[in-house]
């Protein structure tokens, strides 16, 4: 039986309104529930600490299964901040409020990060035979595929004090960077061929999928010729991070 709800054309003066609806990630709370989720998981990542730091190897199965729960949940709690937070700063780079949000929860992250990575390293030095028995009990199926994951990663793990300064230092180094990177691309505008003025890039780089061929040479020549101011510290960024 067809459909019966009419489909509604959408204009490229719509598209200018849509924002996403993030209020679900922090249960309608705004930034303030953002900061919430994180100082959670912050209690719940020093709990789980205490609870396990130099005691992996001495976790049956069901212990395991108990921490990586745990682990799942300091996770999704941090995951869930994140993901507004950076969302809320892609749709205006430019505001330093949504900037400032994402700083302090990426902050508040590289803290819970830290307090953690105690357990992965453990995991990872653990002989092979006991790893595979604990991974063939019951139960583990919704992470036996990223606990054998880690382990693939023993070779390239430094010890924790250096993991934590890597951990650490990414947030004033290539997350610093990258973010840079992003807040200088999004203020770029390109001059497209009957818009009534300039477009943010993105738009005009969607443009390029256009099944009409002389319309993506136009778009693909203004993107270029868009991208010519400030390609110097564009470079220089990328290559920083390379």
């Amino acid at each position: 039986m067809p459909d019966e709800t009419t489909a509604t054309a959408v204009g490229p003066d719509d598209v200018e309104q849509v924002e996403w609806d993030l209020a679900p990630l922090v249960d309608g709370e705004a930034d303030a529930g953002a900061v919430r989720l994180l100082d959670d998981a912050g209690e719940r990542a020093a709990a789980f600490a205490d609870a396990y730091a130099g005691r992996v190897a001495e976790l049956d199965a069901d212990g395991l299964r108990d921490a990586m729960r745990e682990l799942g949940t300091i996770t999704e709690l941090a995951g869930r901040a994140g993901t507004y937070a950076m969302l809320r700063f892609a749709v205006d780079t430019a505001d330093p409020e949504r900037g400032a949000l994402l700083q302090r929860v990426q902050e508040l992250g590289t803290a819970i990060e830290t307090k953690l990575l105690f357990f992965d390293l453990e995991w990872a030095a653990l002989d092979d035979e006991r790893a595979e028995e604990l991974l063939s009990a019951d139960g583990l199926d919704f992470c036996r595929h990223h606990l054998r994951n880690l382990r693939r990663y023993r070779p390239h793990l430094l010890t924790e004090p250096e993991e934590k300064v890597l951990t650490e230092k990414a947030i004033t180094g290539s997350g610093a960077w990258s973010r840079l990177f992003a807040e200088v691309t999004s203020a770029i505008e390109v001059t497209v061929e009957g818009e009534g003025g300039p477009v943010p890039l993105d738009a005009a780089l969607a443009r390029l999928a256009s099944p009409d061929r002389d319309e993506r040479r136009r778009v693909a020549e203004a993107v270029t010729e868009a991208l010519e101011p400030g390609l110097r510290t564009r470079g220089f960024v990328l290559n920083t991070l390379l």
